[in-house]
């Protein structure tokens, strides 16, 4: 089966569970919830929960066991886009290809549909009848990755940063916490489930997803200026016109691809001396580094 294959496969599985979760097809919702259906049901790679699915791939683990999981962290994800198109963040009106959510609805909706997604990604963590300690572990980590030392704080970090004159270690320091942390949590929560890696194995997973987490955000600056609203699916060149400190900005567009693919290749040497059964996450690398949206 090839990567692109197995890939619709998950997503499908994910978008599948977020239809359950979500009652899509209640005819007497609110409009809070019309909100958060809105906002998960309009595309989305789906790339994290993907992400977990192809850890538990490599690990050998069921993927029903992971199911909650996948779905929790998809939730948390979309809230943090949501939150961040609103005019007090990064004043966005578009986004996977359709007006963002305080435009379809209105700020305050936007603001508590988020607020509830999040609430919602935890009831259904700590919902599940077995594997009680593995998933309040996993509850532990999400929340960590999500807070201020993970998501929420590098966005805060993000908004500082606008129009100063950072280096790359501070500009690095940012997103390891805005967009890496969630990314690492979807290795780092696999790890609680497998039954057959060993310490160093563990270590090598998280520090592959480190380097996968800084490579998803390089190139998301790169997209952000060499392709267009369509492809996007969100505005195009908005780093751009918001003063946003980002990867080409501060290292100029070539020096940002170089970059790039040197990261993408420190990701793949991580797993150079695991089995072929990781190679699927040796593909998710190469996904994020040749992306086109």
């Amino acid at each position: 089966m090839t990567f692109k294959t197995q890939f619709t496969i998950w997503q499908d599985r994910i978008n599948l569970l977020l239809e359950s979760h979500l009652d899509y097809n209640n005819p007497n919702l609110d409009k809070l919830q019309q909100a958060m259906i809105y906002a998960t049901k309009n595309g989305g790679k789906r790339f994290r929960p993907i992400l977990i699915y192809a850890c538990a791939s490599a690990f050998d683990i069921d993927l029903y066991r992971l199911d909650n999981i996948a779905v929790s962290i998809e939730l948390i994800h979309t809230y943090s886009l949501i939150h961040d198109d609103l005019p007090a963040m990064d004043n966005d009106d578009l986004r996977r290809g359709a007006p963002t959510t305080h435009k379809k609805f209105d700020e305050a909706t936007a603001i508590l549909s988020g607020d509830a997604m999040q609430a919602l990604a935890f009831e259904i963590l700590f919902n599940q009848k077995k594997e009680q300690l593995q998933y309040m572990e996993a509850g532990l980590i999400l929340s960590r990755a999500a807070g201020i030392n993970g998501m929420a704080g590098g966005q805060s970090l993000d908004l500082e940063a606008t129009g100063a004159n950072l280096s790359l270690s501070s500009l690095t320091n940012i997103h390891n916490k805005k967009t890496g942390k969630l990314i690492e949590a979807c290795c780092a929560i696999p790890c609680i489930f497998a039954e057959n890696l060993t310490c160093h194995q563990k270590k090598q997973i998280l520090n592959f997803a480190n380097k996968l987490g800084l490579l998803f955000q390089i190139t998301d600056d790169i997209l952000d200026i060499t392709t267009d609203s369509a492809t996007l699916g969100k505005t195009a060149n908005s780093d751009l016109k918001e003063n946003k400190a980002t990867f080409p900005a501060i290292m100029g567009l070539d020096e940002a691809i170089k970059y790039a693919d040197k990261i993408h290749e420190e990701a793949r040497a991580t797993l150079q001396d695991f089995d072929k059964s990781y190679n699927i996450l040796l593909e998710c690398a190469d996904y994020v580094l040749y992306r086109k949206f």
